[in-house]
């Protein structure tokens, strides 16, 4: 915790025993209790994340839709006058609050088992995949996609670099294809990412190489209105458009050819200079607007479909009788407004899911992704045979139980949407 909640007597309401974690409700303990577990006293296969920027313990809860049948369960249990618990079962959770613990999750180990997945659906399997970090303002979320600001630490470097380098990574190991010399057959090699994030090199026959060219944009959504990051000298919002054959787009953003990782670093920099940020009594240099990160893969084989991945940094989530008046109160309502016509996006997709799991037949019509431009912007990757990886992150805080419940029940509920594989 900071220095500040410990000296107000801020307790911590989080505990973990192997893949279990209890979240307390502060109103059931007493008073004369102890404070809270030390960091250290922790037992955890698999935890969560501390965020640095603010020295404030954050655990992160992620899912992805199409893991192994067995995962990791995260458990929330309030005692009051009525002691109740409510389990929540995810693929996986860090805690690193503290860096000196036997089962410390730092940078690399969270890319190691969300950001090779995100990197391999989009690569091996060419399809559109996004990537959303949530929860509430100050839990750790910037850091954990961009990485520690103004730090030249390669530990302190977050998903979104991670994934960029192993991109191109792969995209260098992955030469034209060349004519085997003995026979009349074509055989080429390419790079598959594995598991662990590695290249797997392998020789296929009769299919093209796997190289690309990317092209990214990088937008920010203040006040449902879309700004274009790579243009700062450009004040006004952009329109949203639909293709009926390239589906939603942003008119006349900044879509630019990227060839290495470190272009597309420097880049969301300077975008991130421009974004928009505003100190809140969470956090000091809290973002007020959803960052979406766009990297299109086109492939050098026509015949296949260009292959999006989303990365969206969404703004932090707060309740309105906590937010100041004037600006701050609009902002939050306009945050509320999208993260919560996602979530309903989420829920009719969990019952699309649902119905579709029962053999029944259902209408997704209903879907109302023009509700927010946050959801219209991201149909592509939520709907169809999009894949959708969620980051969740919540502070321990007894102050903040409220939120960090909320958060867990806001991704059960995406968990839901996406249990099903794509055809």
């Amino acid at each position: 915790m900071s220095d500040d909640e410990r000296k107000a007597g801020c307790r911590n309401i989080i505990t973990m025993v192997d893949n279990q974690t209890t979240v307390v409700d502060p109103a059931g303990l007493s008073p004369t209790s102890a404070s809270s577990s030390s960091a250290s006293s922790f037992r955890r296969r698999q935890s969560g994340q501390l965020n640095p920027a603010n020295s404030s313990p954050s655990k992160l809860a992620s899912m992805v839709h199409d893991s192994p049948t067995k995962r990791p369960s995260l458990s929330a249990e309030a005692k009051s006058s009525k002691v109740w618990s409510q389990s929540f079962t995810y693929d996986h959770s860090f805690w690193s609050c503290d860096p000196d613990h036997v089962h410390h999750a730092d940078q690399q180990l969270v890319y190691d088992r969300i950001g090779t997945h995100v990197l391999s659906t989009a690569w091996n399997e060419r399809l559109h995949v996004s990537l959303f970090a949530y929860g509430q303002t100050g839990a750790g979320k910037s850091f954990s996609m961009m990485g520690k600001s103004k730090s030249n630490h390669h530990e302190a470097r977050g998903l979104v670099p991670r994934i960029c380098h192993a991109l191109f990574d792969a995209m260098q190991s992955s030469p034209p294809t060349v004519s085997a010399t003995s026979t009349t057959s074509h055989v080429q090699t390419s790079s598959q990412i594995k598991d662990d994030g590695t290249l797997d090199k392998q020789t296929t026959a009769s299919h093209p190489s796997p190289t690309c060219t990317v092209k990214m944009t990088f937008v920010e959504i203040y006040n449902e209105r879309v700004y274009d990051l790579l243009d700062p000298h450009t004040k006004e919002s952009l329109k949203v458009r639909e293709h009926p054959a390239n589906g939603t787009y942003v008119e006349h953003v900044s879509n630019l050819v990227v060839t290495s990782a470190h272009d597309i670093e420097y880049l969301v920099a300077e975008g991130n200079k421009t974004r928009t940020v505003a100190a809140t009594s969470m956090n000091q240099l809290s973002s007020r607007s959803h960052a979406i990160l766009t990297l299109t893969l086109h492939w050098l084989d026509k015949r296949l479909a260009p292959t999006k991945v989303c990365m969206v940094d969404l703004a932090g989530s707060e309740r309105a009788d906590v937010v100041a008046c004037g600006d701050r109160l609009r902002e939050a309502a306009a945050i509320n407004k999208s993260l919560s016509a996602l979530g309903d996006v989420i829920n009719a997709l969990a019952a699309t899911t649902n119905h579709s799991a029962a053999g029944k037949s259902i209408s997704t019509g209903f879907v109302q992704y023009r509700n927010s431009v946050l959801t219209r912007l991201l149909k592509d990757s939520l709907s169809g045979s999009g894949r959708l990886v969620m980051l969740a992150a919540i502070s321990p805080c007894c102050i903040h139980y409220d939120e960090t419940l909320s958060t867990l029940k806001y991704v059960e509920r995406a968990k839901l949407a996406f249990v099903v594989q794509p055809s």
